[in-house]
């Protein structure tokens, strides 16, 4: 545990989590006090996972849902990397809601954004490795967007002339027991298709509150229940549309593109057949004290907005939130 008030130059303010491997900070930035997320790693860790982070985040374009790397260094204890603060998880605003879950317009708001997040750093050449609720974040910069972070699993799918890498086994579990699909149980390496698995176990969670094989901690026996459930019950009380996307991914090969445009189809189907609107409100709009709540810093949230968000919205009938 750091127990110093500063890490290169960027003051600590508070303690924000710990891991296996480190822990993550709130700090001012020297010059304008500024406050951003300080990320460490310690150096006696086996698995250098932040190197490897910092290196796929500074290959990644520069957009609102991918962090951008600000400062990075190792000091006589930790390597660090600082990058923008932003909001809660999905995961912790999910456990603090009613019901321990959301509602089903709230889930297919974030099933439509978080598949244009995966698309975009499949096409980047990069597979994520550890797609779960904990990993997306509440954006505070932009007002209902997301923010995919934890790429020290991460790996580029693509060689060095742009082919796919050809089928391989894993050198061990990479991922959450939890949202590993199939193939990653097997030991094979992760590619796109097993990203958009985790996506897919991750909607089904944020929807029902927990999935089938929730307390499984056997890497065996959550395989076997992955494998034996049938799509009507994994997809039970939720759209008919889940299930059709749910048979188009869970049987890709290797390296077989998935079809993001069904993916985006069948979520536009959904808000048309319950005449949804992109204006409808997340749960967290409606109930924004879980977000200060959850916030160590509240006041980047710009609480304006959050109260303009929670005004009766002029309904649309039908209209497609994917264009």
């Amino acid at each position: 545990m750091i127990d110093i008030s500063s890490v290169g130059g960027f003051q600590i303010v508070q303690k924000l989590g710990s891991g296996g491997y480190g822990e993550i900070f709130s700090v001012e930035a020297p010059h304008n006090h500024q406050l951003l997320a300080l990320k460490t790693e310690n150096l006696e860790t086996k698995n250098r996972a932040m190197s490897n982070e910092i290196e796929i985040l500074k290959y990644l374009p520069e957009k609102p849902f991918f962090p951008r790397v600000i400062s990075s260094g190792t000091t006589s204890a930790v390597s660090y990397f600082v990058m923008p603060l932003y909001g809660p998880s999905l995961s912790s605003i999910r456990h603090n809601i009613d019901y321990d879950h959301f509602s089903l317009p709230t889930v297919f708001r974030i099933a439509a954004e978080t598949i244009r997040i995966i698309e975009t750093l499949h096409k980047c050449g990069v597979v994520h490795c550890d797609i779960k609720p904990s990993n997306f974040l509440l954006n505070q910069a932009e007002f209902g967007g997301f923010v995919l972070i934890d790429f020290g699993l991460s790996a580029i799918y693509r060689n060095e002339n742009g082919q796919h890498i050809s089928f391989q086994n894993s050198e061990g579990f990479r991922g959450t027991l939890k949202y590993a699909s199939v193939n990653v149980h097997k030991m094979v390496e992760i590619t796109r298709r097993d990203d958009i698995i985790s996506w897919f176990y991750t909607l089904i969670e944020l929807a029902k509150g927990k999935l089938p094989w929730k307390d499984v901690q056997d890497h065996n026996l959550s395989m076997s229940c992955k494998q034996s459930i049938s799509p009507d019950k994994l997809c039970s009380g939720l759209p008919r549309q889940m299930k059709t996307i749910w048979n188009s991914i869970k049987d890709l090969k290797f390296n077989e593109d998935p079809n993001y445009d069904l993916i985006k189809l069948e979520i536009q189907r959904v808000f048309v057949e319950n005449e949804w609107d992109e204006f409808t409100p997340y749960d967290w709009e409606v109930q924004p004290e879980i977000i200060l709540k959850l916030t160590p810093h509240p006041e980047l949230f710009d609480k304006n907005l959050m109260r303009q968000r929670q005004l009766p919205q002029k309904k649309t009938k039908k209209k497609c939130l994917i264009m």
